[in-house]
């Protein structure tokens, strides 16, 4: 029987970075395998605005030939329900405590800026220029690794760069945050994400729908106050684009009713 045609080639994208991984998929080849082959492992694969597969998926029956896939970290997700007034109350007070630290740092270095002596700038005199050619090769780097597995068979023939998922997913990034809107297949509401300092974020949604707040994850969305929303983590994302595919996630388990 010939195999060959079985096989499909999927594409990989860690969300966080854009980097891509070309996967070709043998029958029965699994998340767990995928990842494990692709040096990912601590992380979760997912369609764009959907939910993700257990490790035990069967990807080579589920993926169609050429389809791309989300990787994020499998530890970062949206708390749990509980204690509501506790959530809203811590998760208040982080926003509070981080947007504080924020505006306090940009005013150190501004004061620190102003008052630097001008006597320790340097200057610099132009005194010719000079104009050149020069020839570029670019070309996709390419990888072969050798087949680990043999009835469930995973091969990454090839490595690229592609977008990070929030700007391949239409965000923008405005003076020390982002904006853009959650799409899933159930909808798209917009999202507004402020970066208090590197690897720290904090995370709002607009309007959020109602069968998310109705849903188990409902008492970590507090609201803010003008529509605006408060996004609590169990554990934060250190990443935008881990932390946008985590919100997608969890809007579309409330719509299909596969919530934690």
């Amino acid at each position: 029987m010939n195999t060959v045609s079985k096989e499909k080639q999927v594409t990989i994208v860690v969300a966080a970075s854009g980097d891509s991984k070309d996967v070709m998929l043998s029958p029965g080849a699994t998340v767990r395998e995928v990842l494990e082959e692709s040096s990912l492992p601590g992380y979760q694969l997912s369609r764009k605005g959907g939910e993700p597969f257990t490790p035990d998926t069967d990807l080579s029956e589920e993926a169609a030939d050429g389809e791309k896939f989300y990787a994020t970290p499998s530890n970062v997700s949206v708390g749990g329900g509980g204690s509501a007034p506790l959530f809203r109350f811590l998760n208040l007070l982080k926003t509070k405590i981080d947007f504080l630290i924020n505006r306090t740092r940009r005013m150190i270095k501004k004061r620190v800026r102003s008052c630097l002596p001008l006597a320790e700038q340097k200057r610099v005199r132009v005194i010719r220029t000079r104009s050149f050619k020069t020839k570029i090769k670019g070309a996709k780097a390419t990888v072969k690794i050798k087949v680990i597995h043999h009835k469930k068979a995973v091969q990454v023939i090839g490595t690229d760069k592609d977008y990070p998922y929030w700007k391949e997913n239409g965000w923008v990034r405005v003076r020390n945050g982002y904006q853009g809107y959650y799409k899933t297949d159930y909808g798209k509401w917009r999202g507004l994400i402020q970066e208090n300092y590197k690897g720290n974020y904090s995370f709002f949604i607009i309007d959020p729908p109602e069968k998310i707040m109705k849903s188990t994850h409902g008492p970590c969305f507090f609201d803010l106050g003008d529509e605006v929303h408060t996004v609590h983590f169990d554990k934060a994302p250190k990443d935008v684009s881990s932390g946008i595919v985590i919100v997608e996630k969890t809007i579309s388990q409330a719509f299909s009713g596969k919530g934690d």
